[in-house]
């Protein structure tokens, strides 16, 4: 019995779930929002329910190239079922959507567009390189942009914020896809690696995260941000990002993908801190 409702819990992704919530409020923060009010934390949670319906809708239709690359994961293990996964899956898209509309016809537009582009990205755009990558990329991105509209305004400062999301998120997509390859060449995808070959793939992960890096640090002469961001970024988000694009570039062959994916969501995290040191100690 907790075996299968841990399952439950796990199909929703609840960590990323978590990491966009955060990142919508960041972005309601940046537009000078009241981080205590209900509506701050109903905007962080519209759209991790979004997320939450995407991931499920991704595990629905990814479950036979699943039985091949991730056995353990809850639909290919048998512990949730078909019917259960998609009635989850519309319920919490539903519920975002109910919440959207409580927030306003701009948010709920937005609501609605995100649902529309996860289903498309999981039904047509994720077999195909680029756009799939891209896809995910943007999605996940839109959550700072998503929780600045909700405060009531999108400026120019967020837009070096968000391009740092999608960097990051765009990277760990194509290594992911570095580790999904054999199970993806039995499904006939037509992932980056399958194109170019999986080392020139880490290459290009690679060159995503030095342009991470980069950005990163032009973060801080934008204008805006206190020390504390340099600080911060500089030693646990630039550097650790260049370590890795550097290997992924010179030693493409030795790359453990997955353990590069776990250094992108230490980067996130890294990245969300600096930003509110940087933001609020100016």
């Amino acid at each position: 019995m907790f075996s299968r409702l841990l399952a439950h819990i796990r199909i929703l992704r609840p960590i990323n779930m978590l990491m966009i919530g955060a990142t919508s409020l960041l972005g309601y923060h940046l537009a000078y929002g009241d981080w205590l009010s209900p509506r701050c934390w109903l905007t962080a949670l519209a759209i991790a329910l979004v997320s939450g319906a995407g991931y499920i809708t991704n595990d629905l239709v990814d479950l036979p190239t699943d039985r091949l690359n991730r056995p353990q994961r809850p639909l290919p293990s048998g512990r949730v079922s078909i019917p259960a996964a998609m009635a989850m899956a519309v319920v919490i898209g539903l519920t975002a959507l109910a919440m959207g509309f409580w927030l306003g016809w701009q948010m709920l537009i937005f609501t609605a567009v995100l649902i529309v582009t996860c289903l498309t990205y999981s039904l047509w755009l994720k077999p195909q390189a680029p756009w799939g990558n891209l896809a995910v990329g943007a999605l996940t991105a839109s959550s700072l942009p998503f929780g600045a509209l909700s405060a009531g305004g999108l400026d120019q400062r967020l837009i070096l914020p968000t391009a740092l999301a999608f960097l990051l998120n765009l990277a760990r997509e194509i290594y992911k896809d570095v580790e999904d390859t054999s199970g993806d060449m039995e499904m006939k995808a037509r992932t980056l690696p399958i194109i170019l070959g999986p080392e020139p793939a880490v290459k290009v992960g690679g060159v995503v995260l030095l342009a991470y890096a980069v950005f990163a640090v032009l973060l801080y002469f934008q204008g805006g941000w206190g020390w504390g961001y340099l600080a911060t970024i500089i030693p646990l988000g630039a550097i650790p990002a260049t370590v890795m694009s550097a290997f992924s570039f010179f030693r493409p062959k030795k790359v453990n993908s997955g353990l590069i994916q776990r250094g992108i969501k230490i980067l996130m995290l890294v990245t969300l801190i600096a930003i509110i040191i940087g933001f609020n100690l100016r």
